[in-house]
């Protein structure tokens, strides 16, 4: 499975979008930087990958911080029944900024390696991962 490392930057997400066929874009998205950025970029990817009236039943959205990598996968992993495509979306990832003292999930290597394994099976079709990191 070849890994696209594209980076995009906020002002250039539009446009890239533009041009690209859904079917071409990865699984998962990491979108990091400060909060009010990162609040238009998921709006305009959501408004990308689900059409700009999005159904509420298409898009799951957890916290990083206490949910544990099984319930992460296990929400991708699960097919609706009212929404053809469905985008999980994981706010403030804890993989990727430093211990909080609020956050009750501390990932492990082994958690990784899970997360890791299930990307590289695939993410089901019409499901896309879409994680969140603010800068510290």
């Amino acid at each position: 499975m070849a890994i696209n490392k594209t980076v995009i930057k906020h002002n250039s997400l539009a446009g890239f979008l533009k041009t690209a066929r859904e079917k071409e874009l990865p699984g998962l998205f990491l979108i990091f930087g400060e909060s009010f950025l990162i609040k238009q970029a998921l709006k305009i990817l959501k408004d990308f990958l689900l059409g700009k009236e999005h159904d509420s039943f298409a898009v799951e959205i957890l916290e990083g911080g206490s949910t544990s990598i099984g319930d992460l996968i296990e929400q991708v992993a699960t097919f609706s029944f009212l929404a053809p495509k469905k985008v999980v979306q994981v706010n403030h990832m804890a993989l990727f900024s430093p211990a909080k003292g609020g956050a009750d999930i501390n990932y492990t290597p082994l958690d990784l390696d899970h997360l890791a394994g299930f990307m590289e099976t695939g993410i089901p079709e019409n499901h896309r991962l879409i994680m969140t990191a603010p800068l510290c």
